[in-house]
């Protein structure tokens, strides 16, 4: 994902290389300080000797902050399925909250009744096969008939609280193969779990189970607020948006 002019000019008009006490955040509140994320942001993404180009934008990881400041506050890793890219793109992405750092950057199909290259209709239904937007709490690992899994639970009323009854994992599949790129210039399609590379899947899982918060965010739905993760879940929870709503991608 490319970063724009406009941010680079606010993170200088910020200067991020802020004081320790310019960084105390009140964990009492329900979001965190702007200021605090973005000099996470900066540690974490800006300054990334792994990441030539930056994998998230800044809203993204605002809704990635927060919803695990709100959900999981006590859990290191976080995980983003950043839908506002194609499905050529690496928008899988685990950060590390303590080292600050991306330790993870793989592929991940939509579902099929969501979108072709890039996923632009979203549901909390059953047998919608639609990928769902919002905040999930991975719960515990188990093996079953398709291999290793790991089960969401949607932590947004409204919006992804039937991920549970869904059936909702992260899993490995051969639709999230990259081969697939080359052979029809994008990934295969899902029934709406998150899937990864085989070879992927067990240091995902490692990372995340047992609390840890995933993310489903595409850009378009979200709308800038003081509060941020907030705004991009609250209009969807209205039924006429949630069910009517279609994204167009420029």
């Amino acid at each position: 994902m490319r970063i724009t002019s406009f941010f680079i000019v606010l993170l200088l008009a910020f200067n991020v290389s802020a004081s320790s006490k310019d960084m105390n955040q009140d964990l009492s509140l329900d979001f965190l300080n702007e200021q605090y994320i973005l000099y996470f942001y900066n540690e974490a993404v800006i300054e990334s000797d792994e990441n030539v180009q930056v994998p998230i934008g800044f809203d993204a990881f605002k809704a990635l902050m927060n919803a695990q400041h709100r959900y999981g506050k006590k859990t290191r890793y976080v995980g983003l399925v950043e839908f506002s890219d194609p499905s050529t793109a690496e928008r899988f992405l685990i950060v590390d909250t303590i080292d600050k750092r991306i330790v993870l950057s793989t592929y991940l199909p939509h579902a099929v009744n969501s979108g072709t290259l890039y996923a632009v209709d979203f549901s909390n239904e059953r047998m919608s096969h639609k990928n769902s937007l919002g905040a999930y709490k991975a719960t515990k690992s188990y093996v079953g008939k398709s291999g290793l899994a790991l089960k969401l639970k949607g932590m947004v009323d409204g919006l992804n609280d039937n991920a549970f009854k869904r059936n909702i994992t992260i899993n490995g599949s051969r639709q999230a193969d990259p081969k697939r790129i080359e052979e029809n210039g994008m990934l295969g399609f899902t029934k709406g779990d998150f899937s990864l590379p085989f070879d992927k899947l067990e240091e995902a899982i490692g990372y995340l189970e047992n609390g840890s918060i995933v993310v489903a965010y595409k850009s378009m739905y979200y709308s800038p607020s003081p509060e941020g993760f907030g705004d991009m879940f609250a209009a969807l929870e209205e039924p006429d948006v949630a069910n009517k709503l279609k994204l167009v991608n420029n």
